[in-house]
């Protein structure tokens, strides 16, 4: 009994969880209490998986578990480039549409994040297993279409007031945010489950690679529609 209020308090006590989330933590001490489950039966929440808490890990074992997943996304963030270099033509016919991309990709990248964030949040205090990755799926990819909706409608009506005259290329820019938003949302929230699934670290993977993820998607969106709305061949 000692050792498993010892467990509880790991989990959801000072330096781990509940020291950052205090109401997760009492939730979460409600969850296993209604359920009858005594800490020791689960892993911690610190993690998602048993492992040293993070002030006792050494900064090479840090950097060990997280210097592969740079490299391979260091390796990938190329494709982004060589998107951009295919599209030189829309540049040189519109050079409006370069002003656009960091507004794309970072709106993406921060959409994603936030859905990664809320995801990973669910998992450590138990509101969401495994096995709910489509029910994820579909309540993201409900936000985002939401969300992506209110962002374009805004967008739009500042763009119009700040490139009079554009129109075609105003609308090209909504609805690539949109699309890039939905999508940004859904991938965001499904990653940490996968990863999960896999049995990695989603607090590591998760949201470089939905940056990697969102970056060269959003462009190519972006630069199709452009292409069709623009007629630029």
């Amino acid at each position: 009994m000692r050792m498993d209020r010892m467990r509880e308090n790991r989990m959801c006590g000072r330096g781990g969880f509940g020291h950052v989330f205090p109401g997760a933590a009492k939730r979460f001490r409600w969850f296993l209490g209604n359920r009858g489950i005594s800490g020791r039966s689960v892993g911690t929440v610190d993690g998602l998986v048993d492992e040293k808490p993070y002030l006792e890990t050494s900064v090479f074992s840090l950097a060990k578990n997280r210097i592969l997943w740079l490299l391979i996304l260091m390796v990938s963030s190329m494709i982004t480039g060589g998107i951009l270099g295919k599209y030189e033509d829309a540049f040189a016919a519109f050079p409006l549409l370069v002003t656009f991309i960091p507004m794309l990709t970072d709106t993406g990248g921060n959409a994603g994040s936030q859905s990664s964030t809320l995801v990973i949040r669910g998992m450590a205090v138990g509101e969401i297993e495994s096995g709910d990755i489509f029910r994820v799926f579909l309540k993201e990819l409900c936000v985002g279409m939401i969300v992506g909706v209110i962002l374009g409608a805004v967008n739009y009506v500042q763009l119009i007031l700040r490139f009079p005259g554009n129109e075609a290329v105003c609308f090209t820019v909504v609805l690539s945010l949109f699309l890039t938003v939905t999508l940004a949302k859904t991938v965001g929230g499904i990653l940490p489950v996968a990863a999960r699934l896999l049995n990695l670290d989603p607090a590591i993977m998760a949201a470089p690679l939905i940056t990697t993820i969102v970056d060269g998607f959003s462009l190519m969106i972006y630069f199709r529609i452009a292409c069709r709305m623009l007629k630029l061949g």
